[in-house]
């Protein structure tokens, strides 16, 4: 008889936001479908992107912005949209996404996807808690859960 067991979702609180934006951009680099990948979070006044970088099939930019919260709401989207805007002559026809540490709504998330192609953005992605969590159990990210999580997950305990 086989014995099910379930891990918990990784533990994103422990990281700072600084930490949280690094994690996010190594997923781009492993992926290997973005190009020209920037960090302007770092140094603060990144006029709303933290992560920049260029899809390498669409030849499309994504000005990312990544968010360490407990709860985003349909308001909280718009303003970032609204501040990435503010910033950034160059983003309509383009793509932006958010990668929070928490989930939101069927509506926020609807909400959020509307407002950003209404402003002239091409595509809107929204990458929460779970998503990144499933994406993270993948195995080719096993080393940044070791570096970002310190756990070894492809050594299985024997109870």
């Amino acid at each position: 008889m086989f014995q099910s067991t379930t891990k918990g979702v990784l533990h994103f609180e422990d990281l700072s936001s600084q930490q949280f934006e690094d994690l996010y951009r190594n997923i781009l680099h492993i992926t290997g479908d973005y190009q020209d990948i920037r960090a302007y979070g770092i140094k603060g006044s990144d006029d709303g992107v933290d992560i920049f970088c260029t899809e390498k099939a669409t030849g499309l930019n994504f000005f990312i912005q990544c968010k360490k919260y407990k709860n985003l709401h349909l308001a909280d989207l718009k303003k970032i949209v609204n501040r990435i805007i503010e910033g950034n002559n160059d983003y309509q026809g383009h793509v932006i996404s958010v990668v929070a540490t928490c989930d939101i709504s069927r509506d926020a998330r609807e909400g959020y996807k509307s407002y950003a192609l209404d402003k002239g953005f091409a595509k809107a992605f929204f990458i929460g808690l779970r998503e990144l969590d499933d994406m993270l159990h993948l195995e080719q990210f096993d080393r940044l859960k070791e570096r970002f999580f310190g756990v070894a997950f492809n050594q299985e305990k024997i109870a």
